[in-house]
């Protein structure tokens, strides 16, 4: 998993351009807010391996976890809040969750961002699960 996260880690760097993305940390919430231009894109990858349009959209039922995006044919954004829950980990400056029954369970998915000053989000897909995880420098 670690060899993984490092290989995706680098392999954003090369989308720096391109994208923006801020993880904002406190004890209580992990707030990310993850912009990108161009088309392919790593958002616009999302969107397709999850089956989506213009929008996709999660919500944990006991409210602990909101992922909303939206794109279009040129950008796509997405903001992404956790609150810690039995089903979203906290751990020193970030969080994580897995969400089943999101995207393709016959296709992986995998995609990272880094902020300019070290925040990240990585979102992994296999079985259908996607897992995100998000931390604060």
């Amino acid at each position: 998993m670690i060899a993984l996260c490092a290989a995706l880690i680098a392999s954003s760097l090369a989308f720096a351009a391109q994208d923006s993305v801020a993880v904002i940390y406190r004890p209580d919430t992990v707030l990310v807010q993850v912009n990108e231009t161009g088309k392919p894109s790593r958002l616009q990858e999302l969107f397709d391996w999850a089956g989506a349009g213009r929008t996709l959209e999660r919500v944990a039922e006991d409210g602990s976890f909101r992922f909303r995006c939206a794109r279009n044919d040129e950008a796509a954004t997405c903001t992404i809040r956790f609150y810690p829950s039995s089903h979203v980990k906290f751990f020193p400056r970030g969080a994580r969750t897995t969400l089943p029954a999101f995207g393709t369970e016959s296709v992986s998915f995998a995609s990272s961002f880094v902020s300019s000053n070290g925040d990240t989000l990585v979102f992994s897909g296999t079985g259908g699960a996607l897992s995100i995880q998000a931390q604060k420098k």
